[in-house]
This record gives C-alpha cells, sequence and structure tokens, in this order.
C-alpha cells in the first residue's frame, strides 16, 4: 500500500453507488397511475380503478430489491467508484488538533520497525456496533411507510416547480401529479381524499418491506466491512485511553502530523460524532421521501454512509476519536498501510514501560524518524498524567 496520492484520495471516500440506496424514489407507492389527465382539458379529473401493481399481495415496490441488487452490481464492477466526502475535501484545509495512538508495545515495534499503522477491519471493533446500521428509519418500518404514504400528496404539492431528480418511472409519475396541480391547484384535496379515502388497502406489503429493510440492513453492514480505519485520539494524557489501550501504561503513545508537502492521507482524519444511540440511516422518513424524490442523489448516499461511518454511542465519548477510513478495492485484502517517517513527530513512553522495551522503542523511533521528540509520561503530586520531554 502507498501513503501517497493515490491511498490518500481513497481515504475518507465512500464508494456507493446511489443504486444501492434503499427506498429510491422510484420504490415509492404512487397511485399517479390511477389518475387520468387530460392537459387540454384542465378539469378532466378522474380517478380510475386502485393501482393494483401497488397492493397486490406479490411483493409490493419492486424497485427497492432492483436498486440494491444494481448497487451491489455496479460496486462490484466499478470499484474505484466512490464519493468523496465535502467534509473530507474540507479537512484537508482545516487544521487538525493534536492527533495521537496508543499502542501496546508490541504494536510500537511493528509500527516503528514496519513504518506501517494496522488499519482496523470494522469488524474487530471492541464497539461492535461501531460501523454498522441498526435501522433505516428512526420509526419502525410500518409507521415510517405510513407517515410516507399519507404526507405524499402534500410533499409533491409543495414542490410543483421542481424538476423530480428520480429514476423512472417514479420520475413520470411524479411528473403527471406536478402537471395535475399546476392546472388545478384545487386538486389537491380531491387527490388527498381519494389518497387517504377509509377503506383502501395499503400500497405496500408490510411483511415483504420489512424483509427488504433487514436485507439491505444485512447488505450495508457487508459493505461497511469492505474499509480499513485507523483511530487516533485529540487526548494523549487519558488514564483510561493508557489502560485500555496501551497495555496499562506499558506501550506508548504516538503524535501524527500529516506531511502537507507530500498530500498525505492523514489530512482527511475526521472526527466522530457521539449520540445517544446508533444512527438509523435516514434520520426523518418525509425529509428521506422529499430527497428521494427531488434531492441529489450522490449528495444523499454520501451523507447517509458519513453519518453511518463517523458516528458513536455516548459510551466511548471519553476517547475523543478522529478516523481515517480507506474502502477496500475489488481483490484488495489488507490491514496495514506505510507512513512518510516524518509523520510520526512526537513518542511518548508509558509509566510502566520495562527498560528494554523502553531502549528497543527508542532507537526504532529515532532510526524511523531522528526528529523525532520523545517523552516520558508521569504523574505529578496530584496523580495526573504529565509528559517530560527526554
Amino acid at each position: 500500500m502507498d501513503c501517497t496520492g493515490a491511498a490518500r484520495r481513497r481515504a475518507g471516500c465512500i464508494p456507493l453507488d446511489t443504486g444501492c440506496v434503499p427506498f429510491g424514489a422510484s420504490s415509492i407507492p404512487l397511485r399517479a397511475s390511477s389518475i387520468r389527465f387530460d392537459p387540454v382539458e384542465s378539469r378532466s379529473i378522474r380517478f380510475g380503478p386502485a393501482a393494483t401493481a401497488y397492493k397486490r399481495k406479490l411483493p409490493a415496490w419492486p424497485a427497492v430489491e432492483e436498486r440494491i441488487h444494481d448497487g451491489q452490481e455496479q460496486l462490484a464492477n466499478k470499484p474505484d467508484v466512490a464519493y468523496t466526502s465535502k467534509k473530507s475535501i474540507g479537512g484537508c484545509k482545516m487544521a487538525l488538533p493534536p492527533l495521537y495512538k496508543y499502542l501496546d508495545a508490541r504494536g510500537a515495534k511493528l509500527t516503528l520497525g514496519n513504518g506501517t499503522f494496522k488499519h482496523a477491519k470494522p469488524s474487530d471493533f471492541n464497539d461492535a456496533e461501531d460501523l454498522t446500521v441498526q435501522s433505516i428509519f428512526q420509526e419502525s418500518t410500518e409507521s415510517a411507510l405510513t407517515k410516507i404514504s399519507s404526507a405524499f400528496p402534500d410533499i409533491l404539492f409543495r414542490h410543483v416547480n421542481h424538476p423530480p431528480t428520480c429514476d423512472s418511472p417514479m420520475k413520470q409519475q411524479v411528473e403527471i401529479l406536478q402537471r395535475v396541480f399546476l392546472e388545478r391547484p384545487d386538486a389537491i384535496e380531491i387527490i388527498k381524499a381519494e389518497w387517504n379515502r377509509e377503506g383502501q388497502e395499503p400500497v405496500y406489503d408490510l411483511e415483504h418491506m420489512h424483509q427488504v429493510c433487514v436485507d439491505f440492513i444485512r447488505y450495508i453492514n457487508g459493505f461497511l466491512q469492505e474499509h480499513r480505519v485507523l483511530c487516533v485520539t485529540v487526548h494523549k494524557e487519558s488514564e483510561k485511553m493508557w489502560h485500555e489501550y496501551a497495555e496499562g501504561h506499558k506501550g506508548i503513545a504516538l503524535r501524527i502530523e500529516p506531511n502537507e508537502q507530500k498530500d498525505s492521507k492523514f489530512k482527511l482524519f475526521r472526527p466522530v460524532q457521539y449520540r445517544e444511540t446508533r444512527p438509523p440511516f435516514y434520520e426523518d422518513s418525509l425529509d428521506f421521501i422529499t430527497g428521494a424524490l427531488f434531492g441529489n442523489q450522490q449528495a444523499r448516499a454520501t451523507a447517509a454512509l458519513d453519518k453511518i461511518v463517523y458516528s458513536k454511542t455516548l459510551a466511548w465519548q471519553h476517547e475523543g476519536e478522529y478516523r481515517l477510513v480507506i474502502p477496500l478495492r475489488e481483490g484488495e485484502q489488507w490491514n496495514t498501510d506505510k507512513y512518510h517517517p516524518e509523520e510520526i513527530t512526537e513518542l511518548y513512553l508509558g509509566i510502566l514501560m520495562s527498560e528494554n522495551d523502553k531502549e528497543e522503542i527508542i532507537a526504532m523511533a529515532r532510526n524511523r524518524n531522528p526528529q523525532i521528540a520523545i517523552f516520558q509520561m508521569r504523574r505529578d503530586m496530584n496523580n495526573k498524567l504529565i509528559a517530560d520531554q527526554i
């Protein structure tokens, strides 16, 4: 693996084709096919038979599965296609805080001796839910689908002058209703009455759609396993971090500083956002449907995945984590990546490190970067961790 421009361009990128985002707009139930509209005679609005294609007790909303399947094929066939997050690009221009990597003594020797950092597979994390999707929507699938169906006419009416960005055939169905609303603004009440008429059969098969959600979550979680992650922290004097990640003070902490002149991938470290629970793929079902019909589909896919990748629960807030996420390309399997020697600028030695380990690690650090600053950790009279340069 290289540590220069190519790796940097991939770091922080989410290689997801919008085709595999669940509930593409073409899969939303719209009874436009049951509306007859004559553009010449604008008063000619009538409702035909219910759109049985959406109501039959066969698998409903088939386009959902088609979009997931298409996305999987496109990922397999186009591994170089990636959506680079705007936040990642912005991160290149913003100054990062001091960042540190904790290592046990063995990890320190491997890192310094080989000139590589280990990048973890998400399934190896100590937080089993990290980098996973637990749900599609904030609410239950049934509640989300009911909410979307009920609000659908109003959403279309509010966006009557917005060109739809969804795929066919949904795009054409939306355009039909937009023409209806432009010609007859009062048609909204007629359509809403028919849409929500008591006794209407559901426009979706709940059991089937629940399984679609389960399958998509399984697919996305598998997709996220095809990334490698380097986790660092803003805290070099954290008792808990020294205990958990540096072998109970027998290891080290290394400061990482990106080399600006060499277009370092380390410029793409991003902060983790801490939340009470894992985020759903879509925060709000109505924002979802509005975006699915009229939004920037690439931006929506990127934002949804960024939120999953850079979120953890509050139980981990003490870690003050930044992370670098690199997608694997087709056929790749690796867990270490090189760094520029000058990018490890400071070495902090644990309080309980053995003298033999200390001597060996200092020698390896100076051999890797002769300019590295070396510090010994100790506790002051108030039992607070501080670092003395040696």
